[in-house]
């Protein structure tokens, strides 16, 4: 923590993350679907800056002029709902330095809103236990409680569950994504048209085949069990996603998963001379590409 121009000033990391098993069940009588999910924070982060104010007013400003900096902004309402519970009286100011896209199914606004919660539980002084976030977290968002931790993790409900994974993988990510965003609410739509009623796939044996690789630290393994079910209709949706998964492959990636509902691809290589020489090829045709190493919890 150092002092700014208005008081003391925090520095927060918020990481991006990839889903290695995705697994969507029913519908839930809430109008979502259960979900059960292998999430694993990636080295490719935004910075959140924190500043406090005198009077009791939530400012959010970004590096991105497009994002709104208003109620619809997760991480101005993750200040909004801590400050109304604990602190009616303080005031802070959030800076929001982007390099995590939006629409990628990377988590960036979801990991930026608990990157505020941990951060102003440390500025005003809250004293408040991870556990005692969580409600907040899941009031913001479906990922949002994963990030209070990041690391590796398995989430089950809609994302308020998250069980935190020993991880010993050791890969090279290329994260790549098109200029195209995808609508998650039509990606859920297009699964439930394809299953056509039918019971989802059970996803017990594809969550214990990736936690014991990941604990081994067996990445050849970690490639068979990669999983989400959102990739056929997403990929159906966009071809060019399909392409882009398709060339990760050609380039030598040993697995490659569309992350989260897209419309990021992410490929896993040995070794980073492979990853950098895949990036650099794939930077001549895709608007946004990066290499990144897993992120483990800090």
């Amino acid at each position: 923590m150092s002092e700014g121009d208005g008081g003391p000033r925090l520095v927060m990391p918020a990481p991006a993350k990839v889903n290695l098993v995705l697994c969507i069940g029913g519908t839930r009588e809430d109008g979502f679907h259960d979900l059960v999910s292998i999430f694993q924070a990636v080295e490719i982060r935004d910075t959140v800056i924190l500043s406090t104010l005198d009077a009791p007013e939530i400012r959010v400003t970004a590096s991105d002029v497009r994002l709104p900096c208003d109620e619809r902004n997760t991480a101005y309402r993750a200040a909004r709902l801590l400050r109304d519970a604990h602190a009616p009286d303080r005031g802070v100011k959030i800076y929001l330095e982007k390099r995590i896209p939006a629409e990628a199914g990377l988590g960036g606004g979801s990991s930026d809103a608990a990157a505020v919660l941990r951060g102003l539980n440390a500025l005003w002084g809250l004293g408040l236990s991870t556990e005692a976030l969580l409600p907040f977290a899941a009031a913001v968002g479906s990922d949002v409680p994963f990030f209070l931790s990041a690391g590796c993790a398995l989430v089950r409900g809609r994302g308020e569950r998250v069980e935190p994974l020993p991880c010993s993988l050791d890969a090279h990510l290329v994260i790549a994504k098109p200029a195209v965003g995808v609508s998650t609410a039509r990606a859920y739509a297009e699964l439930d048209a394809l299953r056509a009623g039918r019971v989802p796939e059970p996803c017990d044996d594809a969550i214990a085949t990736m936690r014991a690789a990941l604990e081994r630290g067996d990445r050849a393994g970690v490639v068979r069990a990669l999983r989400n079910d959102l990739e056929a209709p997403v990929l159906a949706m966009h071809p060019e996603i399909a392409g882009l998964k398709a060339e990760l492959l050609a380039r030598g990636a040993e697995g490659a998963l569309l992350s989260g509902s897209g419309s990021a691809v992410f490929g896993l290589f040995a070794t980073e001379d492979a990853a950098r020489e895949c990036a650099g090829a794939l930077a001549e045709r895709w608007p946004w590409v990066c290499v990144a190493r897993p992120w483990r919890s800090r």
